[in-house]
C-alpha cells in the first residue's frame, strides 16, 4: 500500500472536493493534483472493485442479447422470411424454418456490432458503458486523461478483450477441423475462444493487484468509482 495519497485534494476540472485515500476524482473521474495512476494500488479506495466490473458486464450483455434476440425473433418472423407458411411440403417448411433462422442470425449479428460501435463511442468519449453508467465507474487513463479517446478505447476493447480469442481461436480450431471440417471448425474455435476468453478476463482482473485486467495493461487504463 502506498503512503503519499494526499488528505484532501479538490479536482481541477470540477472543483469537486475528494477524501482522502482518493487518487481519482469521485464526481468526474479525472486524476487530482499530485497523483499519478501508476501509484494505484489494492487498497486505494478510488479503484472499481471486482464486484462492480462484473456488474457491469453483466449489464452490458443482458442489454446487447435482449437486443439481438429481440431484433432476431422480429425478423424471422416477417411474412416471406418466417416459416412454413404456404410450404408444399415438410422439407420445404423445414428449409423455410433453416432460411428464417439463418436471416434472424445474420441480422442479430448486425445489431451485435453497430451496438458494439456505439458502445465503443461511449466508452471513447465518456469512459463509460451501458453497464459501468449503471454500477457508476469509469474507464480512466494512467496519467489522467478524463476521457479515453478513440485509440485506447479500440486497444482496450477489440486487441485487449479479442485477443485471448484470436489466440485460442486457433488452437480450438485445429481441433475440431478433423471432425467438422476446416471452415466450419476455425469458425466454431474462434467462438469458443471468446466465450472461454471472458472468464479469464475477469480472473486476470482478480488476480491483479490494481485490478488491472489484461485488456487495461494493454490499453493502460485503469476503472475507478465515481459519484451518480
Amino acid at each position: 500500500m502506498t503512503t503519499d495519497v494526499a488528505r484532501s485534494a479538490e479536482c481541477v476540472r470540477c472543483r469537486t472536493a475528494n477524501h482522502a485515500g482518493v487518487r481519482y476524482c469521485a464526481a468526474c473521474g479525472e486524476l487530482l493534483p499530485g497523483m499519478t495512476g501508476k501509484q494505484l494500488d489494492e487498497g486505494d479506495a478510488s479503484l472499481a472493485s471486482a464486484g462492480d466490473r462484473l456488474g457491469a458486464a453483466i449489464v452490458d450483455w443482458l442489454i446487447v442479447a435482449a437486443i439481438c434476440v429481440l431484433v432476431g425473433v422480429i425478423v424471422a418472423r416477417i411474412p416471406g422470411i418466417s416459416g412454413a407458411l404456404g410450404a408444399q411440403s415438410d422439407i420445404e417448411a423445414a428449409l423455410r424454418w433453416l432460411f428464417a433462422v439463418a436471416i434472424g442470425f445474420f441480422v442479430s449479428g448486425a445489431v451485435f456490432i453497430a451496438y458494439y460501435v456505439i458502445v465503443l463511442a461511449m466508452i471513447a468519449s465518456s469512459g463509460q458503458s451501458p453497464g459501468k453508467k449503471a454500477v457508476n465507474i469509469k474507464i480512466v487513463k494512467s496519467h489522467g486523461r478524463r476521457t479515453p479517446g478513440w485509440g485506447t478505447a479500440l486497444k482496450r476493447e477489440i486487441l485487449g478483450k479479442l485477443v485471448l480469442g484470436f489466440t485460442l481461436g486457433p488452437v480450438l480450431g485445429s481441433a475440431l477441423q478433423s471432425e467438422l471440417g476446416f471452415a466450419l471448425g476455425l469458425v466454431l474455435g474462434f467462438a469458443l475462444g471468446l466465450v472461454l476468453g471472458s472468464p479469464l478476463l475477469f480472473v486476470s482482473i482478480l488476480i491483479d493487484d490494481r485490478r488491472q485486467g489484461w485488456h487495461d495493461k494493454i490499453a493502460d487504463t485503469y476503472v475507478v468509482k465515481i459519484k451518480n
